[in-house]
Order: C-alpha cells, then sequence, then structure tokens
C-alpha cells in the first residue's frame, strides 16, 4: 500500500492494472494499519524464506543459521514507519534508522517472542515498503523441531496479523 494513503484508519482504494493499452477491470480492496508477509526464494507461502544469516549468508539447510546467531528477514506489509516512508524512495544504509513505528513480534515453532527481534526497519538499499527484521534464533527450540524446516512468521504485535510461514535453517 503506498505511504500517501491514510492507513490511520481502514479505508477502501480502487487498483486497476493496464498494460500495453489494456485495463484490467477496477476492483475495489480494503486496506488497513498491516497486512505482513516474509519473502521467499520460490515466491510460494511455506517455502525457505529469502533469510540472510548473521555472516552475510543465505540461509539454507547447506548453510544454516546457528541457534542463538541472528537472521535478517525480508517482509512487507508491516505497517507505518519513523520517520514516514516515501513511495518510491530507496531506504539509505543507515544512519538515520528508519524504523517501524510499532511493536514487532516473531513466531518460532509455535512459539511467539517479542523480545528476540533485534531491530526493525526500512531494508537499506532496497525500495520503500521492504522492511528488514533482525531476529535472534532462540538457544533453544521446542522438542521435535526440524531444525532445517522451522516455521517462522511475524507480525505488528502478539496478537497478530502474522504473515504466512516460511522456514528458516537451523543447526545447533
Amino acid at each position: 500500500m503506498p505511504f500517501e494513503i491514510d492507513q490511520a484508519q481502514t479505508c477502501l482504494v480502487t487498483i486497476q492494472i493496464k498494460r500495453n493499452g489494456e485495463s484490467a477491470p477496477a476492483l475495489d480492496v480494503r486496506c488497513g494499519l498491516n497486512d505482513p508477509d516474509v519473502f521467499t526464494l520460490s515466491g510460494q507461502p511455506g517455502t525457505q524464506g529469502a533469510i540472510l544469516n548473521q555472516d552475510g549468508t543465505l540461509n539454507s539447510p547447506a548453510h544454516p543459521a546457528k541457534l542463538g546467531s541472528i537472521v535478517s528477514l525480508f517482509a512487507t506489509g508491516m505497517g507505518a514507519l519513523t520517520p514516514p516512508g516515501i513511495d518510491g524512495q530507496i531506504s539509505p544504509i543507515p544512519p538515520p534508522w528508519i524504523t517501524l513505528a510499532g511493536p514487532v513480534t516473531v513466531a518460532l515453532a509455535g512459539i511467539s517472542y517479542t523480545d528476540k527481534v533485534v531491530w526493525a526497519g526500512a531494508a537499506p538499499t532496497l525500495v520503500a515498503g521492504v522492511t528488514q527484521v533482525n531476529v535472534q534464533i532462540p538457544r533453544s527450540l521446542p522438542p521435535g523441531t526440524s531444525l532445517y524446516a522451522v516455521p517462522v512468521s511475524i507480525g505488528p504485535s502478539i496478537d497478530g496479523p502474522f504473515s504466512a510461514p516460511v522456514l528458516v535453517s537451523v543447526a545447533p
């Protein structure tokens, strides 16, 4: 949702796609403060997330994150920024830090955490609207958790809404 739309209240916007002089029928869409989604490598929910390990490598079963380390998730639909975002702007390499205006919660292997979110804000060098959420992987996960396919989702608060889960690979 463009930053210029007043997101302080639920609204209705009209979207129309035009390509090569052809127009699709207009579509009315409700908008609100948050509708989070985490980017994946395949573009499909429930698959390997587009996640960076603490050492900058792409997270995968071949390159899992260590328990207790920090990973970076990339998302959209996380809500307002401080200072406010500008449509089409490339987020600067900090400083200045552009952070999410509200809290962020992460759910790992079905357990929600607020204290594991290290930082959340505009992803440096990417277009405004892409959020980077740095999360510390807990030092232990629930028994029976498949370490190479840990479901992770994020949301603006403990009550959600949460993104569809994506997978992060973890190693002891």
